[in-house]
């Protein structure tokens, strides 16, 4: 059996902000400092994920202006965001930026480090990342799983695939175990 407790039963401070998200993640950046980010904040068409500075003493937030590249679209700034013991800099990022590649939709992302001035460095990566191979692997095994009339079909789409993906800059591989 576990018991616990709260020493205080008010909340130390409450911070609200109408933004989608908003506290997803915390950061507390200096001693009257907190980074707050609204991963799910869209606040331009192709824009996703707000980060906040808010003011402990007053609970009052403002967005922090991070320049985010153009191609950073609809990124979810702030759905990972990080602080060491070691660095005065907090790292944010944003990994759900699209890229379609041979019709296929991959996600990258970026993050910016914050100094505790709040200039930013950034972004890494500095520009998009190209198009790579993509290695695809199918697993046989003999689990049973695909029956006997089934087997025809599954074949015939996996065949079907391979054929169209060996056209793009893709590498697949058949594996019995």
């Amino acid at each position: 059996m576990v018991a616990c407790f709260n020493i205080e039963s008010t909340p130390w401070r409450h911070i609200s902000q109408p933004a989608e998200g908003f506290g997803y993640r915390v950061i507390q950046d200096s001693a009257s400092r907190l980074l707050v980010s609204a991963p799910l904040e869209q606040h331009t068409v192709d824009r996703r994920g707000q980060v906040y500075q808010c003011q402990v003493s007053s609970s009052s937030c403002s967005p922090l202006p991070i320049d985010v590249p153009s191609y950073g679209v609809n990124m979810s700034l702030g759905l990972s965001m990080s602080k060491t013991e070691t660095s005065p800099k907090t790292v944010v990022c944003g990994p759900t930026i699209p890229k379609e590649c041979d019709s296929i939709n991959l996600y990258g992302g970026m993050c910016f480090s914050i100094s505790p001035s709040l200039q930013q460095d950034g972004p890494l990566p500095s520009s998009p990342e190209e198009c790579k191979a993509t290695d695809i692997a199918f697993l046989l095994d003999g689990s049973g799983s695909v029956g006997r009339d089934q087997f025809s079909t599954m074949k015939k789409f996996v065949k079907d695939l391979i054929r169209k993906l060996l056209k793009q800059n893709t590498k697949v591989s058949l594996t019995p175990s």
